[in-house]
């Protein structure tokens, strides 16, 4: 067992060495965010069996402080243990519970023994646990980069529909030529979507809001004491600032975690948009001479390795990519849900790590795709007027005039 700067004693006990040379060291680690959320909880859990009385006063102090240096990321290099491990994360959950025992104990000079799972774990189960600990963790996600990185790109399109408002263009169904449209009601119909979608965050939030702490291993409560769920939502509220409330029903919430399905649609949701905004910016950049040549490109850098001055849409692509993982991702979740089997779900973890990566990756994306392109994009008004004088626009509004079928003979196709 290696040590940690800062520490004198070992980051982690026997469980989790044990579990190191079990479980392959590949696929990263447990997602910070979450690690961050443990120490919350754990914080919270501590102060909640001090106020009950479940653990001595002093214990639970020391328990408490050195659960803060988990939730700040001070500790951040005592959690080795990467995703693929036991679905239901128990070996992470012991290695918390490990690093703040040996740590509260350093905190007291050695005069206070502290059990990773008698004194730190008490009142808890992992399965209650990590359901909460997720939570915890996607809420705070969504409440301070998903929804800002969604509300950034919703008004830069919003900015970029108003600077071209009136601007008719010809429209294409099938990408054949359709009716007029306008830049505005293109873009700024995107950007509706994209507020659509911050709906769907907000309701995520609420859900998980919901928390099945104090549910313990099979969400019925027992060996929990009883007022446990109860101080525990005080002190999470009290820890965090937001309305935490324990769940009406754990058990429904540990085996299939409705919450953490909202978030991954709530993402969803949004991937759809962006995709097809990036694939649309594409098309309608494509050219400059051959193609539909509509859109002017940001120059972000030179975009081919053998083909001088060519300016490609690579945020298009890169958002385009990133909103594919979030789907990928999804059908993870899906998976994962829709396999728990009677009081547990045996793969959770991989459903909680495909959500956080959902929403960090695309919360990334988002920003740089509305700062760095969406707010440098330019309208070739000319090609847009040349295209609307040239386009079968005002022809088709004739067949209410003249018939369907004469409209059509005057439409076929140039030989």
């Amino acid at each position: 067992m290696a040590n940690i700067p800062g520490m004198s004693s070992p980051k982690w006990g026997s469980y989790t060495e044990s579990a190191l040379q079990r479980y392959p060291g590949t696929g990263g680690r447990i997602p910070a965010c979450i690690l961050r959320a443990f120490g919350t909880q754990k914080l919270a859990s501590a102060r909640a069996n001090g106020r009950l009385r479940e653990l001595p006063g002093p214990m639970a102090g020391l328990i408490a402080q050195a659960a803060a240096e988990v939730a700040s990321g001070d500790l951040a290099e005592a959690f080795p243990l990467g995703p693929w491990q036991a679905g239901d994360g128990n070996p992470t959950h012991i290695n918390v519970n490990e690093v703040i025992a040996i740590r509260a104990a350093e905190l007291s000079s050695g005069r206070v023994e502290i059990h990773p799972l008698d004194h730190v774990n008490r009142n808890q189960s992992s399965n209650d646990t990590w359901p909460t600990v997720s939570h915890i963790a996607l809420e705070a996600l969504l409440r301070e980069a998903f929804g800002p990185a969604v509300a950034c790109l919703a008004t830069e399109l919003e900015a970029f529909a108003a600077r071209h408002a009136g601007t008719s263009k010809v429209g294409r169904t099938f990408l054949r030529d359709a009716h007029c449209t306008s830049v505005d009601a293109e873009f700024g119909g995107f950007a509706a979507l994209l507020r659509d979608g911050l709906r769907q965050v907000s309701l995520a939030q609420e859900a998980l809001l919901s928390v099945p702490q104090g549910g313990g291993a099979v969400g019925t409560g027992c060996g929990i004491h009883p007022d446990f769920a109860a101080a525990f939502i005080e002190e999470l509220r009290a820890t965090i600032g937001q309305a935490f409330m324990a769940s009406s029903l754990p058990s429904a919430c540990q085996v299939v975690d409705a919450a953490l399905l909202r978030a991954s649609h709530a993402a969803v949701e949004v991937s759809v948009v962006g995709l097809k905004l990036s694939r649309d910016i594409e098309l309608l950049a494509s050219g400059p001479h051959c193609g539909l040549g509509e859109l002017l490109l940001p120059d972000t850098g030179p975009g081919s390795s053998s083909m001088a001055g060519k300016i490609n849409p690579t945020h298009a692509s890169m958002l385009e990519m990133m909103c594919m993982k979030v789907q990928a991702n999804h059908a993870v979740v899906l998976a994962s849900l829709s396999s728990a089997r009677l009081q547990l779900n045996t793969t959770y973890l991989a459903a909680v790590c495909a959500v956080v990566e959902s929403l960090e990756v695309l919360a990334q994306g988002l920003h740089g795709f509305a700062s760095q392109f969406v707010a440098h994009l330019r309208v070739d008004h000319r090609q847009l007027e040349s295209q609307v004088r040239r386009g079968p626009g005002a022809g088709f509004l004739r067949a209410r005039e003249v018939g369907y079928d004469a409209v059509a003979r005057g439409a076929a196709e140039p030989t």
